[in-house]
């Protein structure tokens, strides 16, 4: 074959190289576009039909039958919830039967406080870690604006130099030194207000290894704290079954 026809026949195969190449590289990009819309549109899909919260569907989606004992793992803890007890299951992502990422539910203390607006406690449960020589030196490494006692309260009264609307511009602890979590931690609230005084402080604890309990009360309940926060720790050891993970 003579020089022309060589370069005829080189000139072939580098097209059809080309050619093929520009097939592959474009399957391969068009492939990975078709890739990422899919996996956005089953994205969208699952944001479409992904209950909202507070609803009763959202509840569902957690495995809550009606008059039945519900059980809702958190963290790995395992919760019993019977029928008589209003709860409401919250996960931020995608919805497993019989999870949750937080579980709220409340107590009522009308035999301190007759108006039904401030005697509640709310309660809300999620996967935490408590540990008593990290949380204990929180009232030693602040700065405190000013420290006094309250007797009446039976509480260390802590300020801080921070806005009285924002949580912690006031934090409680109580007087008697020995009154602690169930880890062994300094109780602690952490109190916002209203300008005219605290208005609701929050508290919380660990129970087993790792069901963070916080709580809220309202000031109107503040007297009473030790009795609310007794009744908190039995409330919820009450719903702890011993089938956790």
């Amino acid at each position: 074959m003579n020089a022309k026809g060589n370069k005829g026949v080189a000139f072939k195969v580098n097209t059809l190289a080309f050619i093929r190449n520009l097939l592959v590289n474009s399957l391969h990009h068009y492939g990975v576009i078709l890739f990422v819309i899919l996996g956005l549109f089953m994205s969208a899909c699952e944001r479409r039909y992904r209950p909202n919260a507070n609803t009763e569907e959202h509840k569902l989606a957690h495995g809550h039958v009606d008059g039945k004992t519900n059980q809702i793992l958190v963290g790995r803890t395992l919760l019993r919830i019977p029928p008589s007890i209003k709860y409401k299951p919250v996960t931020a992502g995608k919805i497993h039967p019989g999870q949750a990422d937080q579980v709220f539910l409340g107590i009522s203390f009308p035999q301190y406080v007759k108006n039904d607006n401030i005697n509640s406690v709310l309660i809300m449960l999620r996967k935490g870690y408590e540990d008593p020589k990290i949380w204990n030196k929180y009232f030693d490494d602040k700065v405190w604006k000013k420290i006094d006692e309250n007797i009446e309260l039976g509480l260390t009264e802590y300020h801080q130099d921070v806005n009285h609307m924002a949580w912690g511009y006031i934090v409680y602890a109580p007087i008697e030194k020995e009154f602690k979590t169930p880890k062994g931690s300094i109780v602690k609230y952490s109190c916002s207000g209203n300008g005219r005084g605290v208005t609701y402080c929050l508290s919380g604890f660990v129970l087993g290894d790792d069901l963070y309990v916080q709580y809220k009360i309202s000031r109107q309940l503040l007297p009473y704290w030790k009795e609310v926060h007794l009744s908190v720790i039995s409330y919820v050891n009450n719903l702890i079954s011993d089938q956790g993970e």
